[in-house]
């Protein structure tokens, strides 16, 4: 665009529309959209940039259509609780509000500077964050990020693993006790398991289930007696029981 293109445009864009491109009065780009990622090389955010320059156009005509379509596509797509959690994460007036007050400070600090200078304060702010010290501080900082994430996910398991039951729990209600207890243990063995049982007064040693019962209540929950299925040798009172392939040989 020619100098007197220019002047023609910045005198009045809102008289000066283009289908396929619109004009950054700050650089004299011709570009389909002024994003807020272009803004910041001019040191602007789109509100500062539209009080300098009133009724200046931020998007094209084809450009506007296709993010207005695109825009509707995928609003249409999102459930009700989708779209809350997307309006959240939109940029609101506060957050642009905070944002113009960083770049009016950082600009305050660069007010007189010339053009040299003002590059060489470039310079250092980007070798600034490239030292050895902020890159150690930044893989610091990503790698307690990680280990809280990693912490926050193994809580979650735990929660989740104790309070699972299997699906039809409420049918099966003469088996909850010994249900619960294999679910509040890591690992009981039976005969510890028959012990408990006896010692709570929930069972008594006439009424105590057969260890073919045990078993079938171990596969509900998911609590097996070995590890993977292997042999499993217990002795209880000096009477051995034996594991093999889920089927136990021996009475209590």
């Amino acid at each position: 665009m020619t100098s007197e293109e220019l002047a023609v445009y910045q005198a009045d864009p809102p008289s000066s529309p283009h289908a396929d491109f619109v004009v950054c009065l700050e650089c004299r780009r011709k570009l389909a959209l002024i994003e807020t990622k272009h803004l910041r090389k001019h040191e602007l955010i789109p509100e500062r940039y539209q009080e300098k320059w009133p009724g200046a156009p931020m998007v094209c005509e084809a450009s506007h259509d296709a993010l207005s379509a695109q825009s509707k596509n995928y609003w249409a797509k999102l459930t009700p609780e989708q779209r809350t959690i997307q309006a959240k994460k939109r940029m609101t007036p506060e957050r642009r509000r905070k944002q113009s007050i960083t770049i009016s400070k950082v600009r305050a600090g660069l007010t007189g500077l010339t053009s040299e200078e003002l590059e060489q304060w470039r310079i250092n702010a980007k070798n600034a964050v490239s030292t050895p010290e902020h890159r150690q501080a930044a893989s610091a900082r990503a790698t307690n990020l990680w280990a809280e994430r990693n912490r926050k996910l193994e809580e979650a398991e735990r929660i989740l693993e104790a309070n699972w039951r299997p699906g039809d729990w409420d049918q099966k209600a003469q088996w909850h006790v010994l249900a619960n207890k294999l679910l509040s243990c890591e690992y009981i063995s039976n005969p510890d398991l028959k012990v408990w049982a006896i010692a709570s007064g929930h069972y008594t040693d006439a009424t105590f289930p057969s260890w073919k019962t045990i078993q079938r209540i171990r596969d509900w929950v998911r609590r097996p007696l070995g590890p993977r299925g292997q042999r499993h040798q217990q002795t209880t009172n000096g009477q051995h029981l034996e594991n093999v392939s889920g089927q136990f040989t021996g009475q209590p």
